[in-house]
């Protein structure tokens, strides 16, 4: 009997100790890696191994700041912890743990050294640490998604450390080394040497290089866990094929269009999402081009559920957790089912649907979140958060120095386009230039004071900053412009949307008057002016008209190369091209337009454009001489037709099949019977 009861005391000991340990192990797991799966707890609705998310609040108190001490392996909450595989980190120097390795410029280039920096808590400042074998570490820039090495070109002292693609190379091995008070030595296998300071100083712009190990404090380096990702635009890229990317179903701006793979074009059209961070720790990402968030269809429970995008909302449909893998990667968690976003079926592929699943740990359900390019270089409308009819605009088309940028009324003029560039060196920043005047939008003054006024000047043979310009999300697919030169941002003087408001530089505030859209001139619409509304306004002047009695009413309009040409009404549009046959090129009318108003009263052509919208072009050169020079018989084929509402681009002005100069061709019948359109249309702006 006794040694049944000393074994039962054996046995309740041994299981005492094990629920401590194991509620010491949990403790862990919630307290220094909260973003990772706890497999523990199961939600019916999401399968084996999904924990059920609860909303504890502000976690920015376990996930931010928190150190750990490499000699006693415990951090600020008392647990054990350690390097946590997929965590991010800032590595903040011993000389002063307010400054932190940075890459230099932010950049995303293959080489660019590692800098020291005042902590800003940008991207550039934030590195994923992915565990190898035998305590080393790959350090992955959260910026540029590319791996910290000692510079491969030289293994000797002094040697940068800087960033490059992912390799095999035992130069982007590292291994952190205990060195006391909470501190590491970063060592690198390749040669054995560890990253130091290039000073006994901490200051901005200072080289991170490689030196033997003297146990200095320049060389020892505390990590810091932190959040994953900082103010910036994201693209989303699938682990099963990084050559694609998250796209909206056909560009759409429509609610519950899906998102699904689409072909990368590397930084440039692929779509830009912006990761808000929640109290809770969860996030919200925002498509950029449409301003609509990304959501789990229908707050849907089951596997095989869309994800699509839809107006911003409370609900925690639209709320992401970002749980790291580790190798470096991460599962978009939802908040409403517990699933995580995946590829359907497995493979990438172009209009691959995303869809809801429960986890498997496979590579379709691990995707990279790269900084991208906020904008891609393009034409755009600048249009302002008060209204968007109203955008930015050079104020009388000017084309000289000095011409001022206000807001006006948008009608399709080139004095309301600009030409956007990513500026070389300075990823962050554009130049903003006058389709125009071909000058560049600047400050015109360093002082940080409201008021300051933007105009446009010639671009500078160096590099002005006053001319270039950073666009920082603000939501909604609106930006803030800051300009380098003073870092105050650009604003609607007095906040009223109004012809010939100045616009001009302040500092920023949560304000409409600040903000501005990067809208697609193609997609923008102009306010008919005209009573009839049969055509949208070109610019030019009547060249060459004819009346009844030769051969009908027709009107030559003098018009810039590819001004754009708009449906004057609803109704149906036919896209024609006259050609050539004997040649197989185009002549007479060229490439040609045939309106029909939907209520079949009035037709209009309008002739020798020089392309149509989203209309595939059969024959795209013309003959050099006129039509008959040569006997040759001219006939036209119908490449395309469409319905188009008022306000819709349906093509661009030039000069093809029969024409010596730009111009439009028009023709009018009202009714049935030729209506003289230098009458109709009497006024042109």
């Amino acid at each position: 009997m006794k040694k049944s009861i000393k074994k039962l005391h054996v046995f309740l000991s041994v299981l005492l100790m094990a629920v401590i340990i194991l509620g010491v192990i949990d403790n862990h797991i919630v307290k220094a890696a909260p973003d990772t799966i706890r497999n523990n707890t199961v939600n019916p609705a999401s399968g084996p191994g999904i924990t059920d998310v609860s909303d504890t609040g502000e976690i920015s108190g376990i996930i931010d700041g928190e150190v750990f001490d490499s000699d006693t392996g415990i951090n600020t909450t008392g647990t054990n912890a350690g390097i946590i595989s997929g965590n991010t980190y800032k590595i903040v120097s011993a000389l002063d743990n307010s400054y932190v390795w940075r890459i230099r410029d932010k950049s995303y280039y293959n080489g660019r050294n590692v800098q020291l920096y005042k902590d800003e808590g940008t991207n550039a400042e934030k590195f994923v640490f992915i565990k190898q074998k035998d305590g080393f570490f790959k350090i992955k820039s959260t910026n540029s998604s590319k791996m910290l090495e000692s510079d491969r070109e030289n293994s000797s002292e002094g040697a940068n450390l800087c960033q490059y693609d992912n390799s095999n190379g035992e130069n982007q091995l590292w291994k952190p080394v205990p060195a006391g008070g909470g501190y590491f030595y970063l060592e690198n296998k390749a040669n054995g040497l560890v990253a130091g300071i290039n000073s006994n100083k901490a200051e901005n712009k200072t080289n991170i290089q490689m030196y033997s190990n003297k146990q200095s404090e320049n060389q020892k380096f505390k990590l810091i866990s932190t959040t994953p990702l900082a103010d910036a635009t994201y693209k989303i890229v699938p682990v099963l094929d990084s050559s694609y990317a998250w796209h909206v179903k056909y560009g759409s701006y429509d609610n519950g269009a899906t998102i699904h793979l689409y072909k990368d074009d590397n930084y440039i059209n692929t779509p830009k999402f912006i990761f808000t961070r929640q109290s809770n720790g969860f996030y919200t990402i925002e498509n950029t081009n449409s301003g609509k968030m990304v959501e789990c269809k229908g707050a849907g429970q089951k596997s095989g559920t869309d994800i699509c995008q839809n107006i911003r909302t409370t609900s925690t449909a639209q709320q992401w957790k970002l749980i790291p893998t580790e190798d470096g990667y991460y599962y978009l968690q939802n908040r409403c089912n517990n699933l995580v976003a995946s590829v359907a079926g497995g493979k990438a592929g172009n209009n691959v649907n995303i869809q809801m699943a429960a986890l498997n740990k496979t590579a379709s359900q691990k995707f990279q979140i790269m900084v991208t390019f906020p904008l891609a270089n393009g034409t755009y409308v600048l249009e302002s958060a008060l209204n968007n009819s109203y955008v930015w605009d050079i104020s009388g088309a000017s084309k000289a120095d000095k011409g001022n940028l206000q807001l006006y009324e948008y009608n399709g003029s080139d004095a309301q386009k600009f030409v956007v560039k990513k500026h070389y060196g300075e990823w962050e920043y554009y130049t903003i230039q006058s389709l125009n005047s071909k000058k560049l939008v600047e400050c015109n003054s360093k002082k940080q004071k409201n008021g300051i006024n933007i105009w446009q000047y010639s671009e500078s043979k160096t590099a002005d900053t006053a001319q270039l310009w950073k666009p920082v999300a603000s939501g909604d697919g609106k930006y803030y412009l800051q300009n380098w030169y003073n870092n105050l941002v650009a604003g609607v003087k007095d906040g009223k949307a109004a012809n010939k408001a100045n616009i001009q530089l302040y500092k920023r505030v949560n304000n409409n008057g600040l903000k501005f859209k990067f809208a697609d001139p193609d997609k923008k619409k102009v306010k008919s002016k005209y009573p009839n509304g049969l055509l949208f306004p070109l610019k030019g002047k009547i060249t060459r008209s004819s009346n009844l009695k030769t051969k009908g009413y027709y009107c030559d309009y003098k018009a810039a190369n590819k001004t754009p040409v708009y449906a004057p009404a609803d109704g149906t549009v036919v896209f024609n091209q006259s050609y050539a046959v004997k040649y197989k090129k185009l002549a007479s009318y060229g490439n040609n337009i045939v309106f029909t108003s939907s209520d079949k009263k009035y037709t209009v052509r309008c002739a020798h454009l020089s392309s149509f919208k989203d209309v595939k072009l059969k024959y795209t050169s013309s003959l050099p001489y006129q039509c008959g020079a040569d006997k040759y018989t001219c006939k036209t084929v119908k490449i395309g037709e469409r319905k188009v509402k008022q306000g819709d681009l349906i093509g661009y002005t030039g000069k093809t099949g029969n024409a010596s100069g730009f111009h439009i061709h028009i023709e009018v019948t009202k009714s049935g019977k030729p209506a003289d359109p230098a009458n109709t249309f009497t006024t042109w702006k």
